[in-house]
């Protein structure tokens, strides 16, 4: 008996392929998106946790910020719904101000008010944070640490900043969400580059990490309240949409991340298929990293990785390093000395390189696969010539979100 499994990846990309029963060890599905984003949104503006509803929270004249993280799965939906909230409650658009976090990466800034009214499109401000105009920055605090905070002069300004973010697994934070919009993507260069890091393979999501602290007490500085929390589904969908206080909303979307995109680990499989979807963040080199190290997590050593995606992105500076050394091994150093901005991913595929084959589905130059140590495959039809080589597979759907929960070492027995 086989099972006919179908796959989506990219935007468009999609495959079916035929898997003996007894050869697939397991098989991930990612959470579909909630029926009506604007219900369910407008039901937790109603009825937010730990906190008065939106209508019952401002007042005409309020400055109104809403900050987007740019990880945030249908965004423009979701502004559209915080919108109709603010106008019937009688706030002008002139005093509302969408807010958008510098990017790590160059990518491209879409209209976020695309979905607005035409007569209020116009008059809602949209703004990208500057990290390198000191004067868009202003003074919050000092850390507990002795860290000087600057942040955004809009938001510092507001009289109701509205948080509205993703929330998602990162390997240096545990888990993104929250406070991790503002700080330190609406603040400093420097604070920006003090970020930027590996990872900690080591701790599960809620082990404490030094940078997801010092974002927790950035936030209760500067007093931030409201949160709009998604968590994602298949491609660019929301799964659940979790309104409230911030920490309570973070904290309960978290749990639902937890319980939807958490795979148990068990064990490793010949090869593992892991397709990748065009996200909120977009499709680059991040999203190929993140499910390459799930992968990593699954597969025998030695064994072959499949990546099915859509990718066509120029280089940045740590997948150029991978390109010129020798091993991938030879990366991690060199990596870790020039903390390159797109250093997690340069490092997470370096890793899988290291530890399997990987052959990847794409629209990048065959050569150029080749030159970073993968396999080129040139077509869907290929994966399942792949597939009927090995006795034992798995298929993950949406790796980029996935974590893989290792096993508690057994207590030994006294």
């Amino acid at each position: 008996m086989e099972n006919a499994i179908s796959l989506t990846f990219g935007r468009r990309g999609a495959c079916q392929i035929q898997i003996p029963a007894d050869n697939l060890k397991c098989q991930f599905h990612a959470p579909t998106p909630v029926k009506s984003i604007s219900e369910d949104l407008a039901h937790g503006l109603e009825s937010p946790l730990n906190y008065p509803s939106l209508r019952q929270a401002v007042v005409p004249g309020d400055q109104i910020v809403l900050v987007v993280d740019r990880q945030t799965p249908q965004a423009e939906s979701l502004i559209l719904g915080v919108w109709t909230k603010l106008e019937a409650s009688g706030v002008s658009a002139e005093d509302v101000t969408i807010l958008v976090p510098a990017a790590l990466t160059p990518s491209g800034n879409p209209d976020l008010r695309r979905l607005l009214p035409a007569e209020v499109r116009e008059k809602v401000a949209l703004k990208t944070h500057d990290p390198t105009d000191e004067k868009s920055l202003g003074y919050l605090a000092t850390t507990t640490g002795g860290e000087r905070i600057y942040l955004n002069q809009d938001l510092l300004n507001a009289d109701l900043p509205i948080l509205i973010g993703g929330v998602g697994f990162d390997p240096v934070l545990g888990f993104r969400g929250g406070g991790s919009a503002i700080y330190p993507g609406l603040s400093s260069v420097d604070a920006i580059r003090k970020s930027i890091g590996q990872g900690h393979e080591e701790l599960a999501p809620d082990d404490s990490r030094p940078l997801r602290q010092m974002i927790d007490e950035v936030t209760w500085m500067l007093g931030l309240q409201y949160a709009v929390q998604v968590v994602p589904a298949v491609g660019d969908g929301v799964s659940e949409i979790v309104v409230g206080q911030v920490d309570a909303a973070f904290q309960k979307a978290c749990l639902q991340l937890t319980e939807t995109w958490t795979l148990p680990k068990m064990a490793r499989s010949d090869m593992v298929i892991v397709a990748i979807d065009q996200d909120a963040q977009g499709h680059s080199w991040f999203q190929l990293g993140a499910a390459l190290d799930v992968a990593r997590q699954l597969v025998s050593r030695e064994g072959r990785i499949v990546a099915l995606t859509e990718l066509r992105s120029d280089l940045t500076p740590g997948i150029q390093l991978l390109r010129e050394v020798r091993s991938p091994r030879d990366a991690l150093k060199p990596l870790r000395d020039a903390q390159p901005i797109d250093m997690t991913p340069a490092a997470q595929i370096a890793k899988a390189l290291d530890w399997a084959g990987v052959s990847l589905l794409s629209n990048l130059p065959g050569d150029l696969v080749e030159e970073l140590g993968m396999l080129p495959l040139d077509q869907t039809e290929e994966l399942q010539r792949l597939v009927e080589s090995e006795d034992s597979i798995a298929v993950v759907q949406s790796g980029q979100h996935v974590f893989v929960r290792k096993q508690k070492a057994e207590t030994p027995k006294s």
